[in-house]
C-alpha cells in the first residue's frame, strides 16, 4: 500500500446490523464487525456504483474501522416468507422461522483511502451532503444505516505503534504486549475484506479488535499517525 497523504473519516450506525457468517445457514449468525466487502459495498452504495460493479471497483480502495460503542448481540426470530409474486405477498406458497443474530446499536469510525483523488472529492461532497445514490444498510437491506460528521484527516506519519490503536488490526501486523490483554476484551475474527464481481472472496484477514470498543495496546505495524492524533490501520 502506498502512503497517502491523507484519509478521509466518517461515522457510520444503526440499529441493528447482520454481518452473515459464510458458515451458517438455518440459522444465520453474525460477525461482529462490517466486513471489508459489506464497508466496500456501503462506499459503491453512497458513490452509485452497482453491487455488480463494486466489488473489484475498489480493490485499490484501504479501509480502517473503529468501533465507537462495545459489541452487544441479540438474536431474533424472523419468518422468511417464499414470495414469487406480488400476491404471493398476501397469500405465500411458504414460509421459513429462522432465528437471526444481530449486532445490537451499532456504531463505527469509518477511515478510507480511496485511492483516486477523484473518487475521495466525490465521497467526501456526498458524506457532508449526507447523500447517497442507493440505500446504505449494515448487511442486510433491513438493517438500516445513517452516516455523517465526514472530515479529511492529513495523514503525519506512518510507522510501528505500541500505544492507542484505534482501528480493528490485522494479526499479522500485530505484536501483543504484556499489557494488550489486561482489563481488555479482545476478540478475533476472520473475515472476507475483498472480492471478485462474480462474489468468489479473493481475501480474508483476521482482525484482533477490543469488544468495548477501547483503543488497543500492542506493537503494530504500518500505522498511520493522523493529525488529530487518531492510530489507525487500513487494509
Amino acid at each position: 500500500m502506498k502512503r497517502p497523504r491523507e484519509v478521509l473519516a466518517f461515522g457510520l450506525w444503526g440499529d441493528l446490523a447482520h454481518y452473515k457468517k459464510y458458515y451458517t445457514t438455518m440459522s444465520p449468525l453474525s460477525f461482529s464487525i462490517p466486513t471489508g466487502t459489506v464497508l466496500r459495498g456501503i462506499l459503491g452504495a453512497i458513490l452509485g456504483i452497482h453491487a455488480d460493479e463494486a466489488p473489484e471497483h475498489f480493490h485499490d480502495t484501504y479501509i480502517g474501522l473503529a468501533l465507537e460503542k462495545p459489541v452487544k448481540k441479540v438474536t431474533i426470530p424472523l419468518n422468511n416468507v417464499k414470495v414469487t409474486s406480488k400476491k404471493h405477498f398476501s397469500r405465500y406458497e411458504a414460509h421459513k422461522p429462522s432465528n437471526y443474530e444481530f449486532v445490537k446499536d451499532p456504531a463505527y469510525t469509518v477511515y478510507v483511502d480511496c485511492g483516486s483523488q477523484a473518487m475521495q472529492t466525490e465521497l467526501y461532497t456526498r458524506l457532508r451532503e449526507h447523500r447517497s445514490e442507493y440505500t446504505v444498510s449494515l448487511g442486510l437491506s433491513e438493517t438500516l444505516a445513517n452516516f455523517g460528521s465526514a472530515q479529511v484527516l492529513q495523514v503525519e506519519q506512518v510507522g510501528k505503534a505500541t500505544q492507542g490503536i484505534r482501528t480493528i488490526i490485522p494479526r499479522d501486523k500485530m505484536h501483543p504486549t504484556k499489557d494488550t490483554f489486561e482489563n481488555a476484551r479482545i476478540f478475533a475474527e476472520r473475515v472476507p475484506v475483498r472480492m471478485l464481481n462474480t462474489r468468489e472472496v479473493t481475501e480474508y484477514t483476521e482482525f484482533l479488535f477490543d469488544a468495548d470498543g477501547a483503543a488497543i495496546d500492542a506493537e503494530v505495524e504500518d500505522v498511520m499517525t493522523l493529525e488529530n492524533n487518531s492510530k489507525v490501520v487500513l487494509v
